[in-house]
């Protein structure tokens, strides 16, 4: 793991400031923060973090990951052009293309009501469709930045700054 995710790895649990001195940056697609316990999700659902792409830094995939085969598989997945989310059991993951510009923090969020699953990207929905069922939860343990190896393929990590990241058991944002 490199030193800088090492050392932040504790602030991803926590709202940090608006200071550099507490945001993570994932240099390679192999930097990892494993965390020490699942999460446990039932019938709605938020993901979001606080990111940052430059041009060095803006290749990103796996921000955040938990997934066991055939059990469970909760992701979010954001890229300077794309952005994804996975909740197994509540349908097929929700993708779209978008455009998240270099050199400017983004709040990227992903929301399951029980109803649908729509996408965020600075406070304007961006994407939806229907979904609905309670959401699979495993043991795995949550991984944000990616490099781990699954069971038959290798997951690209994120690369950029991590201001913060939450995962909540509501849905804390609806409508357009």
């Amino acid at each position: 793991m490199h030193r800088t995710a090492l050392a932040a790895a504790v602030m991803l649990s926590f709202a940090a400031q608006d200071s550099w001195a507490e945001v993570v940056l994932f240099q390679r697609l192999t930097d990892t923060i494993q965390l020490s316990s699942p999460t446990t999700l039932g019938a709605t659902a938020t993901l979001e973090a606080r990111i940052l792409f430059t041009p060095a830094h803006n290749n990103g995939h796996d921000l955040y990951r938990e997934w066991v085969d055939s059990v469970e598989d909760k992701h979010l997945t954001v890229k300077p052009w794309e952005i994804a989310v996975g909740l197994y059991d509540v349908g097929p993951a929700l993708i779209t293309p978008t455009s998240i510009s270099l050199n400017a923090w983004h709040h990227i969020a992903a929301v399951y009501d029980g109803a649908s699953m729509s996408l965020y990207l600075d406070g304007t929905r961006i994407a939806t469709q229907p979904a609905s069922g309670l959401i699979a939860n495993g043991n795995a343990l949550p991984i944000f930045g990616g490099g781990k190896y699954e069971s038959y393929w290798p997951v690209a990590g994120f690369v950029g700054y991590v201001d913060w990241f939450r995962t909540s058991n509501v849905a804390r944002y609806g409508g357009a």
